[in-house]
């Protein structure tokens, strides 16, 4: 998957040269989440149309390395969200540098927008994402989501304050909902769950989330 992407990437890219495009084109390249775990894919009946064998695995999985980091795809772990980002813009912005700061997918549209000088209509919906420009520009910059980080999908949310970081699970196929709570900064970051030892964190947390999730849901 790697050596494939390289080449389609490549020729993209290849083909901004010959047409003399690449100094003035935006290319931005990003993982939507960590590696995958689908172990349930497999083929449920015996006589399958492909051939193969009844319990034949035909997803992804066990493919990533995510260093001291835990998770993967469909969880809220570092694994399954810190992932690789580039942004590549040689008429305006820097080239080879690092960032460190927080950013989501959410940020790249306003990012654009602003690239392009295209300016939002007075009165159209509050976007979600911010501007990535600041810390494009500089490694200094303000993190743009500040300490706090909510994110959530499906059943599922979590919500980031510093080095503490509550994951909620909602209920499914019949099984329960609860909480986790995590530290980014252990030497084994996220592997213990302090949720049992710290309750006043847990619900300082939690109502954090809850206020966001009225925020964000629609009237």
């Amino acid at each position: 998957m790697i050596t494939a992407t390289d080449h389609y990437i490549g020729e993209i890219v290849g083909k901004l040269d010959e047409l003399g495009l690449r100094r003035n084109t935006v290319v931005i390249f990003m993982s939507d989440n960590g590696h995958s775990e689908e172990t349930s894919l497999r083929i449920r009946r015996a006589g399958h149309s492909s051939g193969r064998m009844e319990g034949y695995f035909y997803g992804a999985s066990g493919a990533g390395n995510t260093g001291k980091w835990i998770g993967h795809k469909g969880t809220f772990f570092e694994g399954g969200i810190r992932v690789p980002a580039i942004i590549s813009y040689p008429g305006k912005l820097p080239s080879g540098e690092v960032r460190d700061q927080i950013m989501t997918a959410m940020d790249w549209y306003p990012t654009v927008l602003e690239l392009c000088g295209i300016e939002r209509t007075p009165g159209s919906p509050e976007l979600d994402g911010h501007s990535l420009l600041p810390i494009v520009q500089s490694a200094e910059a303000t993190c743009l989501y500040g300490e706090v980080l909510h994110l959530a999908w499906r059943q599922d949310w979590m919500v980031r304050d510093g080095e503490w970081k509550l994951i909620g699970k909602g209920a499914r196929d019949g099984g329960e909902s609860g909480v986790s709570l995590h530290r980014l900064t252990d030497a084994k970051p996220e592997v213990k769950d302090y949720s049992a030892e710290k309750p006043g964190l847990v619900t300082r947390l939690r109502v954090m989330h809850e206020a966001w999730l009225k925020e964000v849901t629609p009237q």
